[in-house]
């Protein structure tokens, strides 16, 4: 999917071709003059010929090649005429020829002389296996009419395609034979689809393949011949049986936390998978317990949705067949291990640096790599890439080993240890994984909806060693699922899973134990609906409904025909649960809910609000009855005596959030805090907490009520209600072990194939649909505090340049908000987070080295439309098992990315207490800024010191903004304090400041790494009062700027007394003196007269030189906001500088003396510039006889200088 082009450079002549799309794009274009923009380089090719020399070639393929690196594989090849013609030399004459047909190797243009070796690549594919279904049943029907054999089961023609160097090879249908090696292919969801697929463009590797669509069996072999040997034929070779060879492994996933959902409108379901195994829409495969419970999002108060868990976590078991590869993937896990300690100590250096020590230490744990005698599948690739491996890292022990006994400075390490993780990084990268990998898939409605993808060596068990087991296996990791096709690039996260997966044979399933903790329940369910015709209940007229089906009621179920998985029993018969409901009432285990319900109004066309006609809705806008109407569910009492406005949200002193009404629904897709004139609706949350009582009250016969099939469910009967249904369970044990690696029986048959015909036939019996749990006896109740201090380079997104943040900051199901900054892409929060009562599963001594991770996604407010997504930032806390603890968290500049593009940083912190009791003393608060706003507190916030900031304002170039204005101003900000100047003159492209030297008095972080950028606004004063901000510089690094006022320079470039050159010595003699050839300066050496520094570059590139700038420095200016990621457009330049320097306290002593005394007015001066040119070298031939005739030419701004009429004849 990329877009070349081509660009062809001739001395200081350069042109390019149209831009065309594909690997093998065809250009058939004469090249002409047009401006070309820089673009990424595929590969170049570089002729290099005689003058005077007539040569040319005509539709010759030539290798492109990587320009930094010739060695490389080639990039690609490009067909090409070049003609290189003399005065009076004529065109050849191009002939056509046919593209498709062109050979690449025989038409290759090579130099002369060079002879090439012939290489024969032979690729062998033998088999595939689990190929998606591809046809319909109808054109398959019609392909027997006909074919005289059509395989009625696999419902594919499928071929190989392989292409390489313009040879295109195909070869139909796969012959079960064997092979070295599996290619695993990814692509679009498996499920055939009649209609066409949405994501079927990702099965031509455009994106990332987001599901498991089969693999095949190839080899590939590379033979030195000069002669092109006939290939041969392996259709009636025997499989070689140690490539075929499988072993049984076991997948386990404990679902501790989903959290971040951005809508509860339907129940969530979540499946894990490997390869095609747990693939609950493939009917072709066994079926396994691989999907959890359908669910519905609770809102969490602010912003996000979460699964209500709590301590009872769902878990999921799945058993598969692959080639134990274990000698790779161990490999792979060592090495990963080996580097992650290298930039573990990496960072620990750099900690070092920061806090001025000089002694650190990086220990490295050294593994051998596993040994592959034995093993089945190892091939000659292996045996290669084991010898690199093994010789790469004993040069990475011998280098580390110089390292420590060599090195005495810390920070020339650093450099060379970022190399050894470089070459560790490379070492670890698997070509050939046969394990496919394991895929997590969150449903709704039984569609996809979102995935990922995680490898399977990441969580892969392994008996050799402990670094050789994966970097998350049997750990409980954090997943962010993505969005097939994501449009938005990342905007929105569909949900935040901490999940704990176990990979592993299952000869080692007992190791399940040791990571998984608590007492495994297995049920079975169904539930029984019914619907009200003319006043009764019946079980007929169910429309899409069965009698007895599952939590969706769209699949059938039976009760005599549930199968019990081999190695299972039941333990007790069915029963009605009459405590649980599952779409709307399912609280898990919690023993506090906070029952909401929002009231509406809208707006007459007076202005005045009047309820609206739906007086009382949820959060997503469905009707919700009123708060006189609502009962406390059975079983739970109100804590509240009231119903209270919540007000600790982005609302206004009455709690009301406004909006304008939208399609499709005609309601706000978007609230607001502000009243404005054009909104049309304005709603309040009104909240009352509840608790559970010991003794629940039991729903009536078990049954849960709706108003129509799909919406949520009430215990309570109410008139309107036309669906019922209630939820019968019944619990299984295992026959053998009661641990949890039992639950890797819990599997069944879902088809049967029978033996006269080969078609699917599904069994008269239903396997059950088998839920597990595992009930966690250690929940812990933990309080956080998180520090948002501020943050830099954030993204502009509206039209004056700047922006208007806040912050959602998450943790767990909890998640709260930042008060808005206004015009700001630096916003200074200093705001402290409170999270009370997180509950979190699992040991506190496992959590302090695993914490649950905390988001901070930052928007840009709009008053119209949504908002703007800025970015997003992830981070961990400091862990307090004793809130006692003196140890305090230090702020850090967290990166801010959207996608993979950096859009700024955040300095934040984050502490997470353990509360073991009620009586747990925390820390006292910080003070209020604001009205519940607490401030970041002593000791985590930065010291501020009074600072002096002098601004020297020169003048604005190539501003584009200001020849239609009134007046102008310069604004410069720095941590919270402001002055402003006026530009005066004539308000061209380059105006210039009326005041020069600007001084600026403001408290900033004693620490440089904390310090607050500088803001440059240029503001235009239109007419009518409207004030325009047309270009803006954020500079974020101060330390250049930073100063000493009270030291002077003492040396005297004149120091010592010049010895005055006699007339009769010319200047090429002390051009000669300079250069160090005395044989051409005798006399003026013996003089010892002063010499000339000679540079042999230019002079801009002379470091002391500083790129032969001024006094004044050049800094960018923007304006507008940025579109499809893409920086903002460019304003002009703001010519100018800075001196920093810290005051002292005392209003009464005297400020230092200006670092920016003496220098001219902006006005203009008259200057002299001299120019001394001495020799040219290597200059371009123009004329005939290859000479040329140079003249010198000087231009400054609208002053030429130019010698042409006495020209140096050659």
């Amino acid at each position: 999917n990329i877009k070349p082009v081509v660009k062809v450079k001739i001395g200081h002549q350069t042109q390019h071709t149209r831009i065309a799309s594909g690997n093998n794009p065809f250009f058939n274009q004469a090249l002409r003059s047009r401006a070309f923009r820089a673009d990424c380089l595929i590969g170049e090719f570089k002729v290099r010929y005689k003058a005077n020399l007539f040569c040319f070639f005509i539709e010759r393929w030539i290798v492109l090649n990587n320009p930094k690196d010739e060695v490389l594989s080639p990039r690609g090849y490009l067909k090409v005429s070049l003609f290189i013609l003399g005065r009076g030399d004529m065109l050849p004459t191009e002939t056509t020829r046919q593209h498709e047909d062109d050979d690449v190797e025989m038409n290759l243009l090579l130099p002369s002389g060079l002879a090439r070796q012939t290489v024969t690549s032979v690729i062998k594919i033998y088999r595939a296996s689990d190929i998606p279904q591809m046809d319909d049943t109808f054109m398959r029907n019609m392909k027997g009419l006909f074919r005289s054999r059509v395989d009625k089961k696999t419902l594919a023609d499928p071929f190989v395609e392989v292409a390489f160097a313009g040879e295109k090879v195909t070869k139909d249908g796969f012959l079960p034979t064997f092979g070295p090696s599996y290619i695993n292919l990814y692509g679009s969801p498996r499920e055939f689809k009649r209609y066409p697929d949405q994501y079927d463009e990702l099965n031509y590797g455009k994106g990332e393949g987001i599901a498991y669509r089969g693999r095949i069996l190839v080899e590939l072999t590379t033979q030195l011949d000069d002669s092109t040997k006939k290939t041969e034929d392996i259709s009636r070779q025997d499989v070689v049986a140690k490539y075929q060879y499988k072993r049984r492994y076991s997948l386990c996933a404990v679902f501790h936390s989903a959290t971040m959902l951005q809508d509860a409108s339907e129940a969530v379901q979540f499946e894990v998978s490997i390869g095609n195994y747990g693939n609950k829409f493939d009917s072709t495969c066994k079926a396994l317990p691989s999907t959890t419970q359908y669910r519905q999002p609770l809102f969490d108060g602010n912003f996000y949705y979460y699964i209500p868990w709590s301590a009872s976590k769902p878990v999921v078991a799945l058993t598969s067949y692959w080639e134990d590869i274990s000698h790779r993937l161990d490999t792979v896990n060592i090495l990963t291990a080996l580097t992650d300690q290298l930039k573990t100590g990496l960072s620990s250096l750099k900690l070092v640096l920061q806090a001025n020590l000089t002694e650190a230490e990086v220990v490295l744990a050294w593994k051998p790599l596993p040994s592959m005698e034995g093993k089945n599948n190892v091939n000659e690739l292996d045996m290669h890439r084991r010898r690199l491996q093994q010789s790469a890292l004993t040069h990475i022990k011998e280098a580390a080993v110089k390292m420590r006994s060599e090195m005495t400075d810390v920070k020339s390490t650093l450099p060379m240890i970022e190399e050894l993780i470089d070459r560790l990084q490379e070492l670890s990268k698997e070509v050939i994984c046969q394990t496919s990998s394991s895929g997590i898939w969150m449903i709704k409605a039984e569609k996809r909806v979102a995935y990922a993808r995680i490898p399977a060596h990441q969580i892969l068990f392994s008996k050799t060693c402990k670094e050789a087991c994966g970097k998350y296996c049997g750990k409980i990791q954090t997943i962010y699922l993505k969005f097939p096709l994501d449009k938005s690039k990342g905007k929105h996260v569909p949900v935040q899973l901490r999940v704990n997966l176990w990979l592993g044979l299952s000869e080692a399933e007992s190791e399940l134990n040791k990571s998984v903790q608590g007492t495994l329940s297995v049920h079975t369910e169904m539930y029984e609906n019914q619907s009200r015709i003319s006043g009764k209940w019946s079980s007929r007229f169910l429309l899409n409904h069965h009698k007895f089906s599952d939590a969706t009621g769209t699949v059938k179920l039976k009760k005599k025909s549930f199968v019990v998985p081999e190695g299972w029993k039941w333990e007790s018969d069915w029963q009605l649960d009459k405590e649980r409901s599952l779409p709307n009432e399912d609280y898990n285990g919690h023993l506090e809910i906070t029952e909401e319900v929002f009231e509406n109004a809208r707006r007459l066309s007076n202005g005045k609000w009047q309820q609206a006609k739906v007086a009382y809705t949820n959060a997503n806008g469905e009707k919700s009855s009123s708060p006189d109407k609502t009962d406390c569910p059975h079983g739970w009492k109100w804590d509240d005596d009231t119903w209270k406005c919540d007000v600790n949200r982005a609302v206004d002193e009455n709690g009301w959030e406004y909006g304008k009404a939208s399609s499709p629904n005609n309601q706000p897709q978007h609230w607001v805090s502000s009243e404005k004139t054009y909104h049309t609706h304005r709603r309040r949350r009104l909240v009352r907490r509840r608790s559970k009582v010991s003794t629940p009250i039991e729903k009536e016969n078990g049954w849960e009520y709706a108003g129509v099939s799909g919406w949520r469910f009430h215990m309570k009967k109410c008139s309107a209600d036309t669906f019922r249904r209630r939820h019968w369970k019944r619990n299984l044990v295992s026959c053998s072990q009661q641990d949890a690696s039992s639950i890797f029986n819990l599997e069944g048959n879902l088809v049967h194939v029978s033996d006269s015909v080969n078609i699917i036939k599904p069994f008269k019996t239903v396997t059950m649909p088998c839920y597990s749990f595992f009930f966690l006896q250690g929940v812990y109740t933990y309080h956080l505090r998180c520090y948002l201090y501020q943050a830099r380079g954030l993204t502009p997104m509206d039209r004056d340049s700047f922006s208007d943040p806040y912050a959602h900051i998450s943790i767990l199901y909890q998640s709260k908000r930042t008060e808005i900054m206004n015009s700001t892409l630096s916003p200074m929060w200093d705001q402290t987070l409170v999270f009370s009562d997180i509950e979190i599963c699992g040991e506190p001594s496992e959590i302090e080295q695993n914490p649950p991770s905390i988001v901070i996604e930052i928007y840009d407010s709009d008053q119209r439309g949504e908002d703007d997504f800025l970015g997003r930032s992830l981070f961990f806390p400091m862990v307090k098992l004793d809130p006692n603890m003196n140890s305090i968290p230090k702020l850090f500049w967290c990166p801010v990315t959207k996608g993979k593009r950096h859009c700024g940083d955040i300095l934040v912190a984050a502490e997470l207490f353990l509360q073991e009791n009620d009586g747990c003393i925390l820390p006292v608060l910080p003070s209020e800024r604001l009205p519940k706003i607490y401030m970041v507190p002593e000791g985590i916030r930065p010291v501020l010191q009074l600072t002096g900031i002098e601004i020297l304002t020169w003048g604005l170039r190539n501003i584009c903004h200001l020849e239609y204005v009134r007046s102008s101003s310069i604004v410069i900000e720095c941590g919270g304090e402001m002055v402003e100047t006026a530009i005066t003159g004539i308000l061209g492209r380059s105006p210039s400041f009326q005041s020069a030297v600007l001084f600026l008095k403001v408290y900033l972080p004693q620490e440089e790494i904390y310090s607050p950028p500088i803001i440059i606004k240029v503001i235009a004063n239109r007419y009518f009062g409207r004030k325009e901000v047309v270009g803006q510089c954020t500079i974020e690094q101060l330390e250049e700027f930073r100063c000493d006022p009270y030291t002077t320079n003492q040396d005297d470039p004149l120091s010592g007394k010049a010895i005055k050159e006699e007339d009769d010595v010319d200047w090429w003699t002390k051009y000669f003196a300079s250069k160090g050839e005395h044989d051409m300066s005798d006399r003026y050496t013996q003089k010892k007269y002063g010499t000339l520094m000679v540079y042999n570059c230019e002079l801009e590139r002379v470091p002391e030189f500083l790129g032969l700038t001024d006094f004044c420095q050049t800094f960018k200016l923007y304006t507008g906001k940025a579109e499809h990621d893409e920086e903002p457009a460019f304003a002009g330049e703001f010519k100018g500088s800075f001196c920093m320097y810290p005051l002292s306290e005392d209003p009464d002593a005297p400020l230092p003396r200006q670092h920016f005394r003496g220098l001219p007015d902006s006005e203009p001066q008259e200057c002299i510039v001299r120019v001394y040119i001495v020799r040219g070298i290597d200059l371009q031939p123009k004329d005939n006889n290859g000479l040329c005739d140079p003249y010198i030419k000087l231009s400054l701004n609208k002053n030429v200088v130019a010698d042409r009429d006495i020209y140096i004849y050659l």
